[in-house]
């Protein structure tokens, strides 16, 4: 995949619900995927983040987008 087809794979699931960076890598094989967000907020997207944490107490971040579905999860 491009940088490009990552992107727009990004966003088309952040218009849909939030995702982690474990997600990310897990179901789109996406390596850059702090690069790929800095990009698309660069681009004008209001990607957001917040930090949860595990039932095991581990904490990571959710990336959302501002004002979409962003308490949804996939």
């Amino acid at each position: 995949m491009t940088t490009q087809t990552h992107c727009d794979t990004l966003l088309a699931h952040l218009r849909l619900a939030p995702i982690t960076h474990k997600e990310a890598v897990q179901k789109y094989l996406i390596m850059g995927f702090l690069a790929r967000i800095s990009e698309l907020r660069q681009m004008g997207h209001a990607i957001k983040d917040r930090y949860e944490t595990s039932t095991t107490g581990a904490r990571y971040k959710v990336y959302y987008l501002e004002g979409e579905s962003s308490d949804a999860r996939i």
